[in-house]
């Protein structure tokens, strides 16, 4: 990722769960209901964000947040899956 940065379609989600405690996997594989949540809300924000789609565009889309995705800083949120 040095060598080749990725492009502005990319979302590092690699550090979202650093202020969690918790264990955060079922098993070797599957994310726990919250990490699940977190990954799911982080990338829902990140779309909107990236204007890809818009409240307006998903009106079933229940998405209960205030974030705005600014790729100069990290993701920070509160452990939740709200920002």
């Amino acid at each position: 990722m040095h060598e080749k940065p990725p492009g502005e379609n990319f979302l590092w989600c690699a550090d979202i769960q650093e202020s969690l405690a918790e264990p955060l996997y079922v098993d070797k594989v599957h994310y726990t209901a919250k990490m699940s949540r977190l990954i799911a809300t982080t990338v829902g924000a990140w779309i909107i964000g990236q204007g890809l789609l818009t409240r307006v565009d998903a009106p079933m889309l229940e998405f209960k947040s205030n974030f705005v995705y600014n790729p100069r800083e990290p993701i920070r949120h509160d452990g939740t899956g709200r920002f």
